[in-house]
């Protein structure tokens, strides 16, 4: 993955750090968080002495990061598609548990699949308005 220049072989005005995309003014060097939170002196050294292969791997953990992001938010609308399909049928008080045991074979096996993206630990935690 190439770093991006301005075409003149500058480098952006952004830099990859850590896990944040940070920005710094042109003339000035001054960088910050995405969250607006100004680097430490610390944050700024590491930030201006990157080397290249630092940057490309971030953007590609960058990336990876973000596909991620997706998959799990898909997977979590995916689990909540296929749980009101079967509490339709249960009583109010019922939990994915009680779901998960009148499931298909089908939608079980989806349900697993679909588990091990969204809670891999096994621990699916949903809030009640208990």
């Amino acid at each position: 993955m190439a770093v991006p220049s301005d075409g003149a072989g500058n480098a952006p005005p952004w830099r990859l750090v850590g896990w944040a995309v940070v920005r710094g003014a042109r003339h000035t060097n001054t960088w910050s968080h995405t969250d607006g939170r100004p680097f430490t002196k610390k944050e700024q050294a590491t930030a201006l002495s990157a080397t290249r292969e630092e940057f490309e791997t971030f953007g590609w953990l960058l990336e990876r990061k973000a596909e991620r992001d997706r998959e799990i938010a898909e997977a979590t609308q995916a689990v909540i598609a296929l749980l009101n399909r079967y509490f339709v049928a249960l009583p109010a008080d019922s939990v994915a548990a009680d779901a998960a045991a009148i499931m298909t074979e089908q939608d079980r096996t989806e349900y697993e699949r679909l588990l091990d993206i969204v809670a891999p630990d096994g621990w699916l935690f949903a809030p009640s308005e208990n």
